[in-house]
């Protein structure tokens, strides 16, 4: 059994996120305090208005960078003699066994014959796409990755499963080995 990894994280956006959100409650805290230290005194809390300002902007900038870097997560891809097992956040668990498998091959998403045509749930950001998709040919497919060079698998079902992360080659030599013959591996 092998088991390979596929990140899918958007970390730079999640770590945009987390500073822009950490500098407004930053800034949050120092207008609060300067408020109430002023509250007694002039009356005059245009600062404390203006710092406001200030924290919301960060904090409305930095929420959906950070929770769109964390969409996704790890997808989980355990290779094991006559089944190949796919986890991933949007797609779920799935087990596909030699018999499930009609056709399986390595191709370049972006400029093979296969193209992800439109996202019907999940995240993709350049090489990195996970979840639901529809094809250029109509097909539905289960996406988990990181990587322009893909292992394609073809089920029975018509459905296809798109696995790849800078592992890919490995992934493809092993699959063919364990479950189903992969032409050049």
């Amino acid at each position: 059994m092998e088991i390979f990894r596929i990140s899918t994280t958007l970390l730079p956006l999640k770590i945009i996120g987390e500073v822009l959100i950490l500098i407004g409650i930053v800034a949050f805290v120092a207008a609060l305090i300067y408020y109430l230290a002023r509250i007694r005194g002039t009356g005059k809390n245009r600062q404390f208005y203006r710092v406001f300002i200030f924290v919301v902007i960060f904090m409305v900038t930095g929420a959906p960078l950070y929770i769109l870097g964390s969409s996704g997560g790890p997808g989980i891809v355990m290779i094991q003699h006559g089944s190949i097992t796919v986890s991933g956040a949007y797609i779920g668990n799935n087990t596909y066994n030699t018999s499930d498998i009609k056709y399986a091959f390595v191709e370049n998403l972006g400029s093979g014959n296969i193209t992800l045509s439109s996202k019907n749930i999940g995240t993709n950001a350049g090489s990195i796409n996970e979840g639901k998709f529809t094809l250029s040919n109509g097909a539905s497919a289960h996406v988990i990755s990181s990587n322009s060079t893909n292992l394609v698998i073809l089920l029975n079902t018509g459905l296809y499963v798109i696995l790849g992360s800078n592992q890919t080659p490995r992934m493809a030599t092993v699959f063919s080995s364990s479950v189903f013959s992969v032409p050049g591996y």
